[in-house]
């Protein structure tokens, strides 16, 4: 029993830091989207969306 333990306790680290590596990804990379996308309205539409 033991051994099976740290399985679950590893995938639930793992799916937490991919969620904090895609919030952080998101707060880092929006503006730099919104920046190229400030062009044309229709990206920013799309960006919207894939929120």
């Amino acid at each position: 029993m033991p051994q099976m333990m740290p399985l679950p306790w590893l995938l639930l680290l793992i799916l937490a830091t991919t969620m904090i590596l895609l919030i952080m990804m998101k707060s880092y990379f929006l503006p730099f989207l919104n920046k190229s996308s400030s062009i044309n309205s229709k990206e920013k539409n799309s960006c919207h969306w894939m929120w």
